[in-house]
């Protein structure tokens, strides 16, 4: 599931998040946006850093079902893919905010699907980390007897 989200996030970067806009009057007046004028796609500014990290995430969860990944450990392996998701979506809501004139639908589309990827990796993790038993606490020693009274001699 992670990686279909993943895949859906980094080929919706290639589409249209943000429509160009001209100014139309005298400086500093309105300007009129649209894609018709032409489109800027995710990739722009922190867009490259969210679509490098859909890829490490893809790749990571490639990995980690070829079980080709040596970690030993399952929760490390969820661990991580939770922090992909989560990088990726600090940059999808970086790429939204630093570019907001202009927004197509594209953008809000790209922004749920990393909001939906890391809420399903994450979700996956806890889930692995609450199943997972917890290591008991080692038992207190018992009293040994106490040292007899010292010798005179």
């Amino acid at each position: 599931m992670v990686i279909l989200l993943g895949l859906l996030c980094f080929v919706i970067l290639f589409f249209g998040w943000n429509g160009l806009c001209l100014p139309v009057g005298p400086v500093g007046g309105r300007s009129v946006c649209g894609t018709a004028i032409g489109v800027v796609s995710g990739w722009a500014g922190f867009g490259v850093v969210a679509g490098l990290a859909a890829v490490c995430l893809i790749l990571w969860e490639a990995l980690s079902l070829a079980r080709a990944l040596a970690l030993g450990s399952q929760a490390v392996e969820r661990q991580v893919a939770a922090g992909l998701s989560a990088a990726l979506v600090v940059f999808t809501l970086l790429r939204v905010l630093t570019h907001l004139t202009g927004l197509t639908a594209c953008a809000w589309i790209g922004l749920a699907l990393a909001v939906a990827t890391c809420a399903v990796a994450v979700a996956r993790w806890l889930r692995y980390r609450r199943a997972e038993p917890s290591p008991e606490p080692p038992e207190p020693p018992e009293p040994s007897e106490p040292p007899g009274p010292p010798a005179i001699s």
